[in-house]
């Protein structure tokens, strides 16, 4: 449950990132401020990640899913930079940094858009792989209690 329910507080927290950066009714220093779209980014990775994370799975936050889940499928072949390897940790990492620039000017909302876009799609590759992974592992536990065809 953790995994879902605080990973959909931190893609809250993104898309409120979002929504401040592109309304208009916002002075803009609530719009491209520190406490505007990039404060919600931050508040973003830090529902994501946890305060507790080192880069080894040992913290409480989504972001050990990918990591966990990254031996299995191959996507464990990145530099985090805190010691991690998820290939999805990487490029979550990369992209919100990307956008804590972006988010602190105008005209910028195509390619914060396409940032968005791909993070959202990012988010789903741990729980796709623990799918994965526990449908295997049930199916390969199972298979001996099968009766043989003839």
């Amino acid at each position: 449950i953790k995994f879902q329910v605080v990973m959909q507080f931190a893609l809250h927290e993104l898309e409120a990132g979002l929504k401040k950066y592109n309304d208009e009714s916002l002075p803009t220093a609530s719009r491209y401020g520190i406490g505007g779209a990039v404060h919600a980014l931050d508040e973003w990775w830090a529902f994501y990640a946890g305060s507790l994370e080192a880069g080894t799975a040992n913290g409480f936050g989504p972001y050990i899913l990918a990591e966990k889940r990254s031996k299995n499928f191959g996507t464990n072949t990145c530099n985090v930079g805190n010691g991690g390897v998820s290939c999805v940790n990487k490029h979550l990492i990369d992209r919100t940094n990307n956008l804590k620039v972006l988010m602190q000017s105008e005209g910028n909302s195509a390619e914060i858009l396409k940032d968005v876009k791909c993070m959202r799609a990012l988010l789903k590759v741990g729980p796709i792989q623990g799918c994965l992974e526990y449908a295997y592992k049930s199916s390969v536990a199972s298979a001996g209690d099968l009766p043989v065809q003839k």
